[in-house]
């Protein structure tokens, strides 16, 4: 058996069990006042910085919905 795949899967897997903490960092608050609801809805990019995934794209959007965990969905369709 070769060592680097079973290193590279483990790796790999506590990154993702790092990256779904549902709690800020310590030292790090949570704004208070924060009105999601306001932010809701479509909005259209008016200027970006070029990068790979939306390289040519042109109206780019997104759409931010309230989930039903208190949550913030969010949809960029490909154009």
């Amino acid at each position: 058996m070769k060592l680097w795949p079973v290193v590279t899967g483990v790796a790999i897997a506590l990154t993702l069990v790092a990256c779904k903490s549902p709690t800020p960092p310590k030292g790090v608050q949570p704004i208070s006042g924060f009105d999601a609801s306001r932010y809701l809805g479509k909005w259209y990019e008016v200027a970006r910085l070029e990068n790979r995934f939306e390289r040519g794209l042109e109206q780019v959007t997104a759409t931010y919905g309230a989930r039903s965990d208190g949550g913030i969905s969010v949809v960029q369709p490909r154009l």
